[in-house]
């Protein structure tokens, strides 16, 4: 499903596309755990001709989605590799380091604050 709405930080239009997460795996293989596959649901944003306010846009909205639905959990990921920011009911919001990746390499730094499969 695709949804528009206005930007709050550039002069342009937010694009939303709210799909069944295609990119996390089941049931990875040793070396393929990524950090979003406990995510059955994603929401892509877009921000067409403002792209370089792309993470902060996103940002406003990854908090605004934890005040909407709090009792669930939620990961922002930036151009499905860097890990920005997770959220879970059980242990709050957690910021990571900025090169943290989606995959198995930086399980130690992601293990704890994402959703499990």
């Amino acid at each position: 499903m695709g949804l528009r709405a206005p930007a709050r930080t550039a002069d342009c239009a937010v694009g939303y596309l709210v799909r069944p997460n295609g990119h996390a795996t089941r049931d990875p293989q040793p070396g393929e755990r990524q950090g979003f596959d406990g995510y059955p649901i994603e929401i892509s944003i877009r921000l067409g001709s403002c792209g370089s306010d792309q993470l902060r846009e996103a940002q406003l909205i990854f908090d605004e989605l934890i005040r909407a639905r709090a009792d669930l959990p939620m990961l922002l990921c930036h151009d499905l590799d860097i890990l920005v920011a997770a959220y879970r009911p059980d242990r709050g919001q957690h910021e990571f380091p900025p090169d943290t990746t989606v995959d198995e390499f930086h399980t130690h730094r992601w293990l704890d604050q994402v959703a499990r499969t």
